[in-house]
Order: C-alpha cells, then sequence, then structure tokens
C-alpha cells in the first residue's frame, strides 16, 4: 500500500465509502481489531478524557480529548476509552477507503497517530456535518463526500499552518494562509504586503524566492487546485465552480484552467468520471 502525507491529497486521490459514526463508550470499555485488521482507514475525534491505543506488538500510547487520529485500514489494534460521561458522545469516527485513478490502495501511514494533536472546536462542527449526513437519508452520497473533503482542507491548512511557522516560509505566512482560507476573493499585492508587514517590492520578491511564483500565479494555481476538487463532484458544474472561486467568468475560468493543466475543465472532469 502506497504512504502519502497529507499534504500530499490531490486529485491522484480518490476517496469512496465514506461513512461517519456518532459513538458512546462506557468507562474502560475496550474495543479490539487485535483478531481482524481493521478493514478501512478511519479520522477518530477524541471527546472523551483520553483513550489508550494498545498496538497488537503491546506498545500503548495515550491520546487526550481533542486529538484527531488517523487510524490506517489492516491496522490491528484496541483501545481503551476513558470517560465517565456515559450519555454524551465520546468519540467521532469518519471510515473511507483511498486510492489512486488507477486502483493503486493509498494510507496516511501504517500506525495511528494523531494528525492534529489538539483540535480547534471548528472540527466537531465538521465531523457532526459528515455524520448527520450519513445517517439522513434524504442526504445524497456527494453532500457526504463533500463535507469530507471540506474536513480535509482544513485539516490540511492547519498543517500547512503548522509547517509555514516553522520554516522559511514563516515571513509571507500571513498572506499564504489568507490566500488558502479565502480562495474565492481578489486581493492585491499591497494588501498581502501589509499583512505580512513588508514593502510591496520587498514582499514580491521574498514571496518569489520563497514559492518560485509570482503571488497571482500562486493565487490562479490554488484556485485551479481547488477546482480540480470540486470537478470530482458528480453535481458539480463548470459554471458553479467558477462562480465559487471567484472567476468573473467562464471563459476566463477554462483559459486558467487550461494554463496549468493542459486542458479544459470539462475534459478534466470527464476523464474523472470515466477514471470512477
Amino acid at each position: 500500500m502506497k504512504e502519502i502525507r497529507f499534504d500530499e491529497i490531490s486529485d491522484e486521490v480518490i476517496f469512496s465509502n465514506i461513512y461517519g459514526i456518532f459513538q458512546r463508550w462506557e468507562y474502560k470499555r475496550i474495543f479490539s481489531y487485535l483478531q481482524n485488521p481493521r478493514p478501512n482507514h478511519g479520522l477518530m475525534y477524541v471527546l472523551c478524557d483520553h483513550i489508550t491505543v494498545t498496538e497488537s506488538g503491546g506498545e500503548t500510547c495515550c491520546y487526550k480529548r481533542g486529538a484527531i487520529l488517523y487510524i490506517p485500514e489492516g491496522f490491528r489494534y484496541s483501545i481503551c476509552f476513558d470517560s465517565k460521561q456515559t450519555v454524551e458522545i465520546n468519540t467521532l469516527l469518519i471510515n473511507f477507503s483511498m486510492h489512486t485513478p488507477e486502483g493503486e490502495p493509498l494510507c496516511f501511514g501504517n500506525r495511528i497517530y494523531p494528525v492534529v494533536s489538539e483540535a480547534p472546536h471548528r472540527y466537531t462542527e465538521e465531523f457532526y456535518k459528515i455524520i448527520s449526513a450519513f445517517q439522513n437519508t434524504q442526504d445524497s452520497y456527494p453532500s457526504i463526500k463533500a463535507s469530507f473533503y471540506s474536513l480535509l482542507d482544513k485539516i490540511m491548512l492547519h498543517l500547512k499552518k503548522r509547517s509555514l511557522m516553522n520554516n522559511e516560509y514563516a515571513k509571507i505566512a500571513p498572506a499564504i494562509l489568507y490566500m488558502d482560507g479565502h480562495i474565492d476573493e481578489e486581493l492585491s499585492v499591497p494588501e498581502f504586503a501589509r499583512l505580512c508587514a513588508m514593502s510591496e517590492t520587498c514582499f514580491r520578491r521574498y514571496f518569489k524566492s520563497c514559492t518560485g511564483l509570482s503571488p497571482a500565479k500562486y493565487m490562479r494555481r490554488i484556485k485551479i487546485q481547488k477546482a480540480k476538487e470540486m470537478l470530482c463532484l458528480a453535481e458539480s458544474t463548470l459554471s458553479n465552480v467558477a462562480y465559487e472561486l471567484g472567476f468573473y467568468d467562464l471563459s476566463y475560468f477554462c483559459k486558467c484552467f487550461r494554463a496549468e493543466t493542459g486542458m479544459t475543465p470539462q475534459e478534466y472532469k470527464n476523464g474523472q468520471e470515466s477514471a470512477k
């Protein structure tokens, strides 16, 4: 199984069989996958005081409230849930499969680990959206998938922020994070420079040295990357995607998309649908 990082998620990663569960566990209750390996990947949001994970080899590790754990497909483990609050939801779980367009299985690692150690409260809402949509028979699978991609976007943005603050990108991190979080807006370079407390000339020079792109080209690239994700959804239309990403008209969107990918948005969408 090929391993990728969360910050390597792209249109080459296909997610399927997504479903969520509200979980309630009795005090010191143990759930085990030691006899049979886990059948799918999972993201678990810990809401109880803490949990203790025991791997098949006997190694243990504790995780506290607020951790979002990645659990790989095929992993053998048991979990002890330490929570005396029996009436509340103790964990939120999203299960899923992942593979390349050619069908090659993918994973984010071969052991359980915290993707986010202390998740902000907003992640609770993202998990609830997916689980509630799954339990609501009136919701379509595309809406579940869209909510799942929204959760992944927030996790990737969190990881990107943590990485940016610890490397050479730190000086332009405010601009990059704003671009990623406001992808439908069009800000000017002077505004980005002010966010980073730099002159416009200094900002342009430093941004290009760090990313290899001008601010405008970087913004266009992340817009097109988001467009590729949106075009994977069956109900998406070219005009809706262009509007959501702040392109002033459809022809300009198609021109930018072709410049970045070498194909039109419709050609890309048709290729994604035929690969499923």
